[in-house]
């Protein structure tokens, strides 16, 4: 029976290691290097991670909904299909560095009215993302455009073509 436990409690423990490795996914409630994801955000009660490092993590369908995220590192961060609205990735608009999204997959991503002001987007995806309303005065290379365009066609920008077919346009 004793040793049947610490097998059970064995499983348990590499579960949520594997959950927090840069490679798992994270859940609300999640804390990685020290940001915890709100479960069910509000504007008052919201991720407050300014400078977090969740460079590689696995943010693909979280609501980061009002999430202060200033000068956060999310290189090849996946935030495929999470809600971002209202949130908050640069300092002064919510002054200074822009978050960095480099490789980030922001695929069907909702980042309504979020404040991109000075992100590197360089190699990011952001097919089908909703924009509307964004702040986007941000560093497009090699980007997939929310159209499927990619920014490097479109003179150096995805502003212009953001429009993603049968998508709303900011």
């Amino acid at each position: 029976m004793e040793r049947q436990g610490c097998r059970v409690w064995a499983a348990v423990v590499v579960a949520l290691a594997v959950g927090l490795s840069a490679g798992g996914t994270v859940h609300a409630d999640t804390v990685i290097n020290g940001c915890t994801i709100i479960s069910n955000p509000t504007s008052v009660n919201y991720t407050n991670c300014p400078n977090a490092n969740l460079q590689g993590v696995n943010l693909a369908n979280v609501d980061l909904s009002y999430a202060y995220l200033t000068s956060a590192n999310l290189t090849s961060a996946t935030l495929a299909n999470a809600n971002l609205q209202g949130a908050c990735l640069r300092e002064g608009a919510c002054l200074r560095v822009g978050p960095n999204l480099t490789g980030a997959t922001l695929t069907n991503a909702n980042l309504q009215g979020a404040f991109l002001t000075g992100a590197t987007l360089t190699n990011a995806n952001l097919r089908n993302a909703n924009l509307q309303g964004a702040f986007l005065q941000a560093h497009w290379q090699n980007t997939i455009c929310p159209n499927g365009t990619n920014s490097d066609a479109n003179g150096g920008t995805c502003v212009g073509p953001l429009q993603a077919p049968g998508g709303p346009r900011p």
